[in-house]
């Protein structure tokens, strides 16, 4: 602590040592106190120490880092689109313009960030295994709409890959595996319809011509129902008439009081009538 080859060190020294108990105790305190943040001082210095020349692995841990970022811009994306923060604090028009001027991100670039991170929360309610470490184990799942079928693929490629080993390659392989099964099962599907396509065919073919005769003898019919009808409102009204008449020949053998009742239950009587 002193450098005895100062001059005045020793008178220090002594002046310690004849100092009371009490001072001396305070005096240790301090020390011990000093070292301690001398050497968290140090520790923090060495924490941020960056060498001069990196190893690998320093710099594959910060490719690390970054890559598995996506889950976390993604999610916030997210929010601040749900939300429309960007029109309540930033005042952007859109979430496009938000994203362009802001982070000077295209909209397609956000939205697979949101689709990313979309699919690893939909991995972690289904309890998968294993999730993808970058973005790019994911971006060719973002091609399928059906996240269900997002998520079957993912669950294969955990059990296919080979040593274990996810690739963005490999995950491309089987995207397009899949695209390829889906067409072969719609051509599949689309050979067994087009049979009973034709069957169909020909028995609608089949039953217009026996329908058709029917269809024209009945047209014949219904085109005749006006003109019948026609006839019978002119005979009901000529009955109405001959009624009517029948009944007022008979008013001139009445008294008048007679002859006022009989006119007045006139449309009573041609309704019994007919």
């Amino acid at each position: 602590m002193f450098d005895t080859k100062k001059p005045g060190c020793y008178d220090k020294v002594t002046r310690l040592l004849l100092l009371p108990r009490r001072f001396c105790s305070t005096f240790v305190l301090i020390k011990e106190k000093l070292m301690i943040l001398q050497t968290a001082s140090l520790s923090r210095q060495e924490q941020f120490v960056v060498p001069e020349t990196p190893s690998l692995e320093d710099l594959e841990r910060i490719i690390d880092r970054g890559q598995k970022a996506f889950y976390v811009v993604g999610t916030a994306l997210k929010s601040i689109r749900d939300a429309r923060l960007y029109q309540h604090q930033q005042n952007y028009p859109d979430f496009d313009s938000y994203c362009r001027e802001r982070w000077d991100m295209s909209r397609r670039k956000a939205d697979n960030f949101i689709r990313a991170s979309v699919f690893i929360d939909n991995l972690r309610r289904n309890n998968c295994s294993e999730l993808p470490s970058n973005e790019s184990q994911i971006r060719p799942l973002l091609s399928i709409k059906s996240e269900e079928e997002q998520i079957e693929i993912w669950l294969d490629i955990i059990q296919s890959a080979p040593l274990g080993k996810i690739t963005a390659k490999y995950v491309q392989e089987k995207v397009e595996q899949y695209n390829r099964n889906q067409k072969g099962n719609r051509t599949e599907k689309q050979s067994q319809i087009a049979p009973l396509i034709q069957q169909l065919e020909k028995s609608l073919a089949e039953l217009d011509k026996k329908v058709a005769p029917l269809l024209d003898s009945n047209l014949s019919i219904l085109s005749a129902i006006p003109t019948k009808l026609a006839t019978i409102e002119y005979r009901v009204t000529e009955l109405r008439n001959r009624v009517a008449e029948s009944i007022l020949a008979d008013t001139n053998n009445c008294c008048p009081c007679c002859e006022t009742e009989l006119i007045q239950s006139l449309p009573a009587h041609c309704a019994v009538e007919l």
